[in-house]
């Protein structure tokens, strides 16, 4: 599971986050739309003298729990904040479907920040992926629970659609909570996704508008 924005940072940090990268293509994998422009802008709630410094970055290091440990502990815990080396962890399939898989997704569900999250962003070894809010294509808002999820087909290049957005690992990066990191980039119009929910049975999931930006 990988993340285009982090990688992008991670590869970068010698640069400051002023800096307009354009034209960057990242590659396009099974959760990761290919980027066909990038653009980093610090949005600011209280006004600052002159651009943040990031060079002592600490973020939060978290253990690698495996789901069954989440479960047993029975509390999420904090969030992964870059540049935690967690949040490059290659996450492990879920291959036992029990009740501690229920336990995790109803943690995650209840303890998110945002409307989307995985599993691996509070350091648990499960391919996880939550949608809520406005982020589930799912009546009401209702949560969607991928596990092990797999992109089928996406919509072509010519439809990929702009956001701005932002995420919550790169939350408070100079001390000051009221920063938020915005990204401006292209993302797929429609995903198709298959996956497994919390028994393991198969679903399909065709996300379009917000739920495939958010699974992006």
């Amino acid at each position: 599971m990988s993340c285009p924005l982090i990688d992008f940072v991670f590869r970068n940090m010698q640069l400051p986050f002023f800096v307009i990268a354009t034209c960057i293509l990242l590659p396009r994998n099974e959760f990761v739309a290919n980027t066909l422009s990038l653009s980093f802008t610090l949005a600011a709630k209280k006004s600052i003298d002159g651009p943040p410094s990031y060079s002592n970055l600490q973020g939060i290091k978290l253990a690698l729990r495996s789901l069954e440990e989440a479960a047993r502990a029975d509390c999420l815990g904090p969030m992964a904040i870059y540049p935690d080396p967690i949040l490059r962890h290659s996450v492990s399939h879920v291959t036992k479907f029990d009740s501690k898989v229920e336990k995790v997704a109803n943690l995650l569900i209840d303890g998110m920040k945002t409307d989307a999250t995985t599993a691996i962003q509070y350091g648990i070894d499960a391919r996880i992926i939550v949608l809520k809010g406005s982020a589930s294509p799912l009546a009401t808002g209702a949560p969607l629970v991928l596990i092990n999820p797999n992109v089928l087909s996406r919509s072509g290049e010519d439809k990929m659609v702009p956001w701005t957005e932002y995420c919550g690992v790169f939350s408070n990066l100079s001390g000051n909570k009221d920063e938020v990191l915005e990204v401006e980039l292209l993302r797929d119009e429609v995903v198709e996704v298959a996956a497994q929910d919390i028994l393991g049975i198969p679903v399909r999931k065709a996300l379009q508008g917000e739920a495939a930006r958010s699974f992006q």
